[in-house]
């Protein structure tokens, strides 16, 4: 979503200002986007999902430290 909104604005500013680099604005901009998308799904879209997976991590690790004494 924010990445599609980053493209535009950087598209309808490069069409509007007729910058040297146009198409550097709209990389510029969609890479934003992007990195909008990222933050905003992290921390609030798919947060259950994150914290599923951190959770997953957690017992992963404390599996293998288990094994690991177990071979002590």
């Amino acid at each position: 979503m924010l990445t599609v909104a980053g493209v535009a604005s950087g598209t309808s500013y490069a069409l509007y200002k007729k910058p040297k680099s146009g198409l550097g604005v709209m990389l510029v901009a969609g890479a934003a986007g992007t990195m909008a998308d990222v933050a905003y799904g992290w921390t609030t879209a798919c947060r259950p999902q994150v914290q599923a997976w951190q959770q997953a991590q957690l017992l992963q690790q404390q599996q293998e430290e288990s094994k690991r004494n177990k071979k002590l």
